[in-house]
C-alpha cells in the first residue's frame, strides 16, 4: 500500500539508513500486500471476524505475492522477500510458518511495523479506525517489535507529532516550526 510505503521510507530514512536501502525498503512496502490478488473479495472485504477457512485463504496472501513478485521482476527479491515475511512475528508466530526458525529480513520488521501502525490508523473492512483504542502513542499501544531496540524505539519515539498550533515535535531535533 502508499501508506505503508511512506512510512517504511520514513522510517528507514529515520533510522539512518542511505538512499538506496530506503527506495528499496519503500518498494517492499508498496508490494507488501501484492498477493492479496489472489484474495477473492468477498474474503478480502469481509466486515466482522473471518472463519477458519477464509482466515486460512486470507493466510495465504504472503506466499501468493512472494510468487508474483518473483516471477515477474526477479531483481525484486528484496520485495518479495518482505511480502513473504510481513506476518512473521519475532517470536517466529504469524504466517506463514517457516520450516525452520530464523530472524526476518530488517526490511520485513520495518514494514511490518509500518502495516500494523496504518492498520490501527486507517479504516478496514474488518476494524473502524480507532476501534482499538490506542494509538502509537497510546498508553496501550502494541508492543510490536519490543524486542527490536532499533525498529522499537524509533516507531514509539520518533513518530513527529503536532504539539500546539504549527509546531512538530521530533526527539531528535525538538521542536520544529511547521512546514507551509
Amino acid at each position: 500500500s502508499l501508506n505503508v510505503c511512506v512510512l517504511t521510507m520514513a522510517l528507514a530514512e529515520w533510522i539512518g539508513m542511505g538512499a538506496h536501502d530506503v527506495r528499496t525498503f519503500g518498494v517492499a512496502g508498496l508490494l507488501h500486500d501484492l498477493g492479496k490478488v489472489k484474495i477473492p473479495l468477498e474474503v478480502l472485504n469481509k466486515a466482522g471476524k473471518l472463519t477458519d477457512e477464509e482466515r486460512r485463504i486470507m493466510n495465504l496472501h504472503p506466499t501468493e505475492g512472494a510468487r508474483i513478485i518473483i516471477s515477474s521482476e526477479p531483481e525484486l527479491d528484496m520485495a518479495a522477500v518482505v511480502a513473504y515475511e510481513h506476518h512473521i512475528m519475532l517470536n517466529g508466530g504469524g504466517y506463514p510458518k517457516l520450516a525452520f526458525p530464523r530472524d526476518c529480513h530488517e526490511a520485513s520488521k520495518l514494514v511490518h511495523v509500518c502495516d500494523v501502525y496504518d492498520a490501527l490508523r486507517t479504516n478496514r473492512p474488518y476494524l473502524p479506525r480507532g476501534a482499538l483504542g490506542c494509538g502509537i502513542r497510546g498508553r496501550n499501544r502494541p508492543r510490536v517489535h519490543e524486542d527490536d531496540a532499533r525498529v522499537g524505539a524509533s516507531t514509539s519515539d520518533g513518530c513527529r507529532t503536532r504539539r500546539g498550533p504549527g509546531r512538530l515535535t521530533d526527539p531528535r531535533q525538538g521542536t520544529l516550526p511547521a512546514r507551509a
